[in-house]
């Protein structure tokens, strides 16, 4: 186990989760949901489901990638459809998107807790997340989601730190939100663009690329990667490769971010702007 002060915070999440003793985990293949899904089932066994959304929101491939790492530590994982879609106040996508589609993907859930007679839905929200705008944060108040991580003041190097402890395969994996964080504020949700976006980005991925965002900001497209891959990204010959694939994915207008990768830089432009 790692130091004191991270196996205190553990075995608070541990004694957080053992007095519910029947849970429901929003799970997504993040790090921070694997690590509680992996805990919530370690000690509840089968009173532990887990439970990921399916949506036009969640790229295929990380849909995938979710369900091979809940097998990998042995949890239930059952999938549910949300229809965030469906809302006007998520499509309109202003800067309480993310309330719309975690009120619904709570809602959803509670809907299936009861009829699983399951008392305590959890999140993965960790410590860190109190510090950024994050109005899924609020959905998540409003219908009373536990936060374990939040509770025990765990922070996300700490959950890393733990994950890898465990042997959890996605230990390092980056974070991925829903594919609608691309959009920029004010541009209508569109399915079409949605997958258009999640298959740029997997194209990128599949190019040896670890942290990608493909913003979709109207007229054009912006292309982020880490900071350590910009001059990877910058080489004229690989430019033309990737121009070429995205003008046929329908993105016309293609620019290359030279400051790269940063989390939460579509919340900076909008406060800016």
């Amino acid at each position: 186990m790692p130091e004191k002060v991270l196996e205190s915070k553990y075995l608070q999440v541990e004694q957080i989760i053992a007095e519910m003793q029947r849970v429901m985990v929003a799970y997504s293949g993040g790090v921070d949901s694997t690590l509680l899904l992996y805990i919530a089932n370690k000690i509840l066994g089968a009173n532990c489901i887990g439970v990921i959304g399916l949506s036009p929101s969640v790229a295929r491939h990380e849909f995938q990638e979710a369900m091979q790492i809940a097998r990998s530590i042995k949890a239930r994982v059952d999938v549910i459809e949300t229809n965030e879609m469906e809302n006007p106040g998520y499509v309109i996508n202003d800067r309480m998107r993310c309330f719309h589609c975690k009120y619904e993907l709570f809602s959803t859930m509670i809907n299936y807790a009861h009829e699983n007679e399951i008392r305590y839905i959890l999140d993965g929200n960790n410590y860190d997340d109190l510090t950024d705008f994050r109005p899924g944060r609020d959905a998540a108040k409003q219908l009373n989601i536990r936060s374990p991580f939040v509770e025990a003041a765990f922070a996300k190097t700490e959950i890393r730190e733990m994950a890898r402890h465990f042997g959890l395969t996605n230990w390092n994996k980056p974070a991925q939100p829903c594919l609608a964080s691309r959009m920029a504020y004010g541009q209508r949700i569109d399915p079409n663009i949605l997958d258009k976006i999640a298959n740029a980005e997997l194209f990128l991925k599949n190019k040896g690329f670890k942290i990608v965002r493909v913003r979709y900001l109207g007229t054009r497209v912006s292309i982020e990667v880490d900071r350590n891959e910009i001059d990877r990204l910058f080489d004229p010959a690989r430019q033309k490769i990737i121009l070429t694939k995205l003008n046929s994915l329908g993105f016309p207008e293609v620019v290359f971010d030279k400051e790269g990768y940063q989390s939460g830089k579509m919340n900076r432009k909008a406060a800016v702007s």
